[in-house]
């Protein structure tokens, strides 16, 4: 519900929360399934993800209980994500990966997740918390896994994708219950 001088509201910055979670897991499910199936990884897919993990960290940071210092961090770590994000898209679409910024990206959606904490009484918040936990393990299974087939590395990417897209639908259905609790405003209809 929006407050007096179009303040942006909880569930406004949810939607595109949700979508961009959706979005940026989508992208790490369709790598993941087409090197599994054919070993060969789609063009931008990865790379453009981070952009996306980034908008959702940042709407996350944006509504979340955190106050202060804290609150200015996670939003900062969002925005730096969205920025090495696209640094990553940019320089994958003109052939010269730029590794660093897939570096600086995953460092920062992994720090900023971190810090919306698991104490939150925000579901959104908590499941976007354990999102962060589980990468790195993710990622240390997905390198085992490698060990035996390349391909299996895949197997933690996916997880997180389908993870993201979790959390892209918890953000929306956040929406819809928000909506249908608030208030509406206008005029009541008559009845005669």
């Amino acid at each position: 519900m929006s407050t007096g001088g179009g303040a942006i509201t909880v569930p406004s910055l949810h939607v595109p929360g949700g979508v961009a979670a959706a979005i940026g897991g989508l992208a790490w499910v369709v790598k993941a399934a087409a090197i599994l199936a054919t070993g060969d990884q789609p063009p931008l897919v990865f790379e453009a993800a981070p952009l996306f993990f980034g908008v959702a960290l940042t709407a996350l940071a944006l509504t979340s209980e955190l106050r202060g210092g804290r609150r200015t961090t996670a939003v900062a770590l969002g925005l730096l994500t969205v920025t090495a994000g696209v640094v990553a898209g940019v320089t994958e679409a003109v052939g010269q990966v730029w590794g660093p910024a897939i570096a600086a990206s995953s460092l920062a959606l992994i720090a900023g997740l971190l810090l919306l904490g698991h104490r939150s009484s925000s579901v959104p918040h908590r499941f976007a918390w354990w999102i962060g936990v589980s990468i790195l393990p993710a990622l240390v299974v997905g390198g085992l896994l490698s060990a035996i087939n390349e391909r299996r590395l895949e197997v933690s990417i996916l997880t997180l994708g389908l993870m993201w897209m979790w959390l892209g639908g918890i953000l929306l259905r956040t929406v819809t219950r928000a909506g249908a609790v608030e208030p509406r405003l206008g005029p009541a209809s008559e009845s005669n």
